[in-house]
């Protein structure tokens, strides 16, 4: 079995008898606290803000107050 990373951001499995499996990344669930595009503290939101809580679970926390901000949930699907 091989595997390969697709520009989409999917990654493709090959087996052994040219058997083609696409793993998709996608998004489940994504709640926000209300009026969240600064914190509370004042600080923008920033791209590194973003932590991984669980293999699954995103959070975007603020990097000055360690508020959350939002709640990002992660599953993969995969078809053929």
């Amino acid at each position: 079995m091989r595997e390969a990373s697709r520009r989409d951001g999917c990654l493709a499995l090959y087996g052994d008898e040219d058997d083609l499996v696409i793993v998709e990344p996608v998004v489940i669930g994504f709640a926000p606290v209300p009026g969240m595009a600064r914190c509370a503290c004042g600080a923008p939101l920033k791209r590194w803000s973003w932590r991984h809580v669980t293999a699954d679970n995103v959070e975007i926390t603020c990097d000055r107050c360690h508020r959350a901000l939002a709640f990002i949930r992660l599953a993969a699907r995969a078809h053929r």
